[in-house]
């Protein structure tokens, strides 16, 4: 129970409930003692704004201590219960509506370092909140016929202006110390200069308010002496020291007047205090305003030197030279980067035509451009524009790249150029461009080594088909079945390598660019139709079922009959080579304005891994990975590159075991 949070706010609260009311309490036997018109109505009350400092600093809850303190000042002064429940339940309306409005209406701050705050607190609390307790108070002393109808507006206006001096002298103290003090910024000459200033605000008080110059001090008009500290307080040491002087100086003079002394003595005390509390007001908002000014523009100030400061930083750490040309053409900004790049220092082209900076070759066309872009500025992005060369401070030239960006100044439009120096680039362009000459030159090379290898392979090749034919035909002797089977094998074997060096030789001439397509209208049907035929028995003699699914009519699409034809055949051939059972079929549909076939085979698939890489070949070259996958790699690549210049595409579906589907489409251009 000793550490229960309910018993810790508990006692927080209460002590925050006894202070306040402790205070209100205290200061409002004060007021009343100091000639209250009708015995209630004061001039002097300065509850009011501990009451609203409280309910501003703390919250509602602390509503019962004002009440309750309100109810035992009057009771002590003399009122009735009924007169005292009256008074009190005025006096915490007041408190408590004003804190409202300017929480709801004005998004109040309690600092006062904001004007739009003293206004609102001025209006809204010490002007409009006060007509409440005053408007109740008298309202129940007419009732109870302390307060006669002719006298009803003079005590009305007694307790509005002690309830409006209580505002605005009392809360902005509480208020504005209320936040955390840094002692560690407060400086000595700032001390120094605070001793000084509540030494001189003494002096003049004294001055005006005691009996050192009785009967001297006669003229109100050297009253306006008070303005001199609260000025100083305001401008120098913002709402802190402003509601400091306002509270000080109005005590010293509540109590000089009091004691007969100062310009503001009347025949009667309450005379003299209206009269006092009525200038105090104006001093008081007056010195609070200008303190908030002074605040605002002293926060604008170091916003402002802060932005400038980061912006500064921010330009001169880029790496990008920055410089800033008026509409004369001079310079009026150099950065760091742009120091370092041109071989300058700042102070040495600051003042100088920007022309100073490029070549003498572009100086006569760059001041006529200078001249149009000032006329009509616009954005314009790193690298728009011509190539400029720049002139580095040894007069070597260099290829820079600029962009462009006008600025509306006070003295007019300035642009700022951000410069990039481009000759590491430059140089790369054309060392690339020097690699993708000698690259080409190498296809072209590779190209014609590569046909002129698979001229002088194809050559023997058909020699042994030839001799295979003879002997199967029987012009030398009978030929019995074993040696058929035999040399059947060897011919087919002998057609696969022939492919493969056809595959080779269109992989180089479609890498070289140098394979031109004759695309015509053809019958897609028709061209699997062929397929079928010149692969079934391939395919038969491994013991796999042969389909094809075509369509009920003809299928038409303008394409190298012999390219597709030789794509199919690559498939169909590299499905034989993965499936030792089962069966491969081709199946040719429409889907849109494109055509797809489909060859699927029942065979071992491919591993998800190697998926992502079996064409890979074609993007990385002819050392990829994609020529050792099965031995398939330049059949499959050779049939990604003929799809490809047909304006198609090319996808592989396969799991492990469970056999592969190529599918292709293929624009129907008809």
């Amino acid at each position: 129970m000793k550490n229960s949070p309910f018993l810790k706010s508990s006692v927080v609260y209460l002590l925050k409930t006894g202070v306040l009311g402790g205070l209100y309490l205290a200061t409002a036997k004060m007021g009343l003692m100091l000639d209250a018109v009708s015995g209630f109505a004061t001039v002097v009350w300065p509850p009011t704004g501990i009451a609203l400092a409280g309910l501003l600093l703390f919250g509602y809850r602390l509503w019962p201590s004002i009440a309750i303190a309100a109810f035992l000042a009057n009771i002590d002064a003399g009122a009735s219960l009924s007169i005292a429940c009256g008074i009190a339940m005025g006096n915490t309306l007041e408190a408590v509506i004003g804190t409202w409005l300017l929480r709801r209406l004005s998004g109040f701050k309690n600092s006062f370092d904001r004007l739009r705050d003293v206004i609102a607190f001025i209006f809204l609390a010490a002007l409009l909140a006060t007509t409440i307790s005053a408007t109740i108070g008298v309202s129940t002393l007419y009732l109870a016929k302390i307060v006669s109808a002719t006298s009803f507006d003079h005590a009305w206006s007694a307790w509005w202006v002690g309830d409006m001096l209580g505002a605005l002298v009392m809360a902005p103290v509480f208020l504005a110390w209320g936040r955390g003090i840094s002692f560690r910024k407060i400086r000595f000459w700032r001390v120094v200069e605070a001793v000084v200033l509540c030494l001189t605000l003494l002096f003049i008080c004294l001055w005006i308010f005691s009996e050192f110059f009785a009967g001297r001090i006669k003229a109100s008009p050297v009253s306006y002496m008070m303005f001199i500290p609260m000025i100083w307080a305001a401008v120098r040491f913002g709402p802190r020291g402003s509601a400091l002087a306002v509270f000080a100086v109005s005590v010293l003079a509540v109590w000089g007047t009091v004691r007969g002394f100062g310009p503001f003595t009347q025949k009667t005390l309450a005379e003299s205090l209206f009269f006092l509390q009525t200038f105090m007001g104006i001093a008081a908002v007056t010195s609070l305003m200008l303190a908030a000014a002074a605040g605002e523009r002293l926060a604008l100030t170091d916003t402002l030197r802060q932005s400038e400061e980061r912006f500064r930083a921010l330009v001169e750490s880029s790496p990008a030279g920055i410089l800033a040309v008026n509409d004369r053409g001079e310079i009026d900004f150099f950065n760091t980067a742009a120091e370092k790049m041109f071989g300058y220092w700042r102070g040495e082209v600051i003042g100088k035509k920007v022309e100073c900076l490029l070549s003498k070759a572009l100086h006569e066309a760059h001041i006529r451009q200078r001249a149009g872009f000032f006329a009509k500025p616009e954005m314009r992005q790193m690298g728009a524009g011509r190539d400029l060369n720049a002139l580095h401070k040894n007069r070597s030239e260099f290829p820079v790249e600029i962009g462009l960006s006008p600025v509306k100044t006070r003295e007019g439009i300035q642009v700022v150029a951000f410069i990039t120096d481009i000759t590491i680039r430059k140089k790369t362009e054309e060392d690339l461009k020097k690699i993708n000459e000698e690259l080409q030159r190498l296809n072209e090379n590779r190209a014609l080594f590569t046909s002129i290898v698979s001229h002088e392979l194809r050559t023997p090749l058909q020699s042994i088909k030839e001799g295979i034919d003879i002997v199967l035909d029987g012009i030398d002797g009978p030929v019995t079945s074993r040696q058929k089977e035999t040399l059947g094998i060897s011919k087919s074997n002998v057609d696969r390598l022939a492919r493969l060096i056809d595959n080779v030789l269109d992989y180089s001439k479609l890498e070289a660019g140098k394979m031109k397509m004759e695309f015509e209208k053809t019958d897609l049907n028709r061209l699997v139709e062929e397929v079928y035929r010149l692969m079934k028995l391939e395919v038969g003699r491994k013991g796999l079922d042969f389909f094809i699914e075509l369509p009920a009519g003809p299928v038409f699409a303008v394409v190298d009959d012999d390219k597709i034809r030789q794509v199919l055949i690559n498939l169909v051939h590299n499905a034989v080579k993965f499936t030792d059972k089962g069966k491969i079929s081709v199946r040719l549909g429409q889907i849109r304005h494109a055509v797809s076939l489909e060859v699927e085979d029942t065979g071992s698939g491919i591993r998800r891994e190697d998926q992502a890489t079996i064409f890979d070949m074609y993007d990385q070259g002819p050392d990829a990975q994609a020529f050792k996958i099965g031995g398939s790699g330049i059949g499959l690549t050779v049939c990604k590159l003929i799809v490809d210049q047909h304006g198609g595409q090319i996808r592989l579906e396969s799991s492990p075991g469970k056999g592969s589907k190529f599918t292709i489409t293929l624009p129907q251009r008809t």
